[in-house]
């Protein structure tokens, strides 16, 4: 049976303009984390390798997210959200991750779902004011068909991510927020749809 899903990839634009596809960002990702930071906004630039630190956290995050719609979650149940999330981002994750485990469930339902997921998260700028951080990040994600089914379509997606991150009182660091740029379409399958009517 042929499933619902075509492969796609899907780029969506910022208020501002383009997002960079992920190639792009691929390529321009050594030269934004050695310059991210400095803007017109006051923000001090970022090191290298704490930049590097909070894109790992960033990529354990997304994978989350992406591991949630697949035969990942589907077998063991919700996921627990990763860890270095702020406790208040922690419980919204943890009810995301409820949200697209289900998701996952009538995926699979309807056209055998998706088997497992890859992340890939390039930093594209990192900026710190006093005790907070902004990380925006692209993140480029293939939704991958079950192992039986090695054939069918998978779906793939870049996405733009704005991430804030709070510093501990032992000088850590912890995700505090996530704003995507799905702009108006059909988000992508790891984001919780806003409820209809």
């Amino acid at each position: 049976m042929a499933r619902g899903r075509q492969l796609r990839r899907r780029l969506w634009s910022s208020p501002g303009g383009w997002v960079l596809g992920a190639a792009a960002a691929l390529l321009c990702a050594p030269l934004l984390a050695a310059c991210s930071g400095g803007g017109a906004d006051g923000g001090d630039r970022l090191p290298r390798a704490e930049t590097a630190r909070l894109t790992a956290i960033a990529d354990a995050y997304l994978q989350r997210r992406a591991d949630a719609v697949t035969a990942v979650a589907r077998d063991t149940g919700p996921l627990p959200p990763p860890a270095h999330l702020t406790p208040a981002f922690a419980r919204r994750t943890a009810h995301d991750l409820g949200k697209l485990a289900e998701s996952g469930r009538q995926l699979q339902r309807v056209d055998g779902g998706y088997g497992r997921a890859q992340v890939d998260t390039v930093a594209r700028a990192a900026t710190r004011r006093g005790d907070t951080v902004t990380l925006e990040v692209m993140e480029d994600t293939d939704l991958l068909p079950p192992a039986d089914q090695a054939d069918a379509p998978t779906e793939e997606y870049a996405l733009s991510h704005t991430l804030t991150f709070e510093r501990t009182d032992s000088g850590g660091w912890l995700l505090a927020g996530d704003r995507p740029e799905t702009g108006a379409g059909m988000p992508p399958a790891t984001q919780v749809r806003a409820a209809s009517g």
